[in-house]
């Protein structure tokens, strides 16, 4: 669990792209009246879920995330400042600020082009968010977003839909059929393939040089 928890930790400061979205959506929490003052992070009532979690999925909340913290509070934070050390700058600073449940909702409209019922954002926050207090505030912390954004239910391919026997006839009456259709762009990006070179997103030097996305709009 160790592992797990080291690997959690450093895959927080690996993304500053999706720090930086996040910075962008964060308020400051506004501590909800349902945790007054005889309400502690250890109170049984915090940890209590009518979501079933799926298990052996590091983006999503298991059992041991649902039981009552103890020592593992301390070693979580031992392991997010070997993680800040290892990659210095990359640490978010962004304690106290949080997504509620309608900026979860206009990001998942508006940026992921997936829009969401109020019953499904509850349940994003029950199965990423790993702090009890913002599961039961509706809330999201950065790493809530994270473990949101980065789960299989986000790829942008999901190659076990893909039959391998029909795949290259498929291919050929895809390609028959985009021939004739407009194309329409107006999808979130799991639904679509990118097809590109190596050399496509070079900025400089094939083998040492700086890589852009920003290239891809200029095709």
């Amino acid at each position: 669990m160790d592992f797990v928890g080291l690997f959690r930790s450093f895959s927080l400061v690996m993304r500053p792209e999706l720090r930086d979205v996040f910075e962008q959506l964060a308020v400051p929490r506004n501590r909800s009246s349902l945790l007054c003052a005889e309400k502690s992070r250890s109170s049984p009532e915090l940890f209590r879920s009518r979501t079933v979690f799926r298990t052996g999925l590091l983006t999503r909340n298991g059992s041991l995330d649902l039981e009552p913290p103890s020592e593992k509070i301390g070693r979580k934070r031992a392991f997010e400042v070997l993680a800040a050390a290892a990659l210095p700058g990359a640490s978010p600073d962004i304690t106290g600020r949080v997504l509620s449940l309608p900026t979860l909702g206009k990001f998942c409209e508006t940026r992921q082009c997936e829009p969401k019922t109020e019953q499904q954002l509850r349940d994003i926050i029950q199965r990423h968010e790993p702090d009890p207090m913002l599961r039961a505030e509706n809330c999201l912390s950065f790493e809530g977003f994270v473990r949101f954004l980065t789960d299989k239910d986000n790829y942008a391919f999901v190659p076990e839909q893909r039959r391998a026997n029909n795949f290259i006839t498929n291919l050929l009456e895809e390609d028959e059929v985009m021939k004739n259709i407009s194309k329409d762009m107006s999808g979130p990006l799991s639904q679509y393939y990118i097809a590109s070179s190596h050399n496509t997103y070079l900025t400089g030097h094939q083998l040492k040089g700086e890589s852009s996305v920003e290239l891809y709009s200029q095709d």
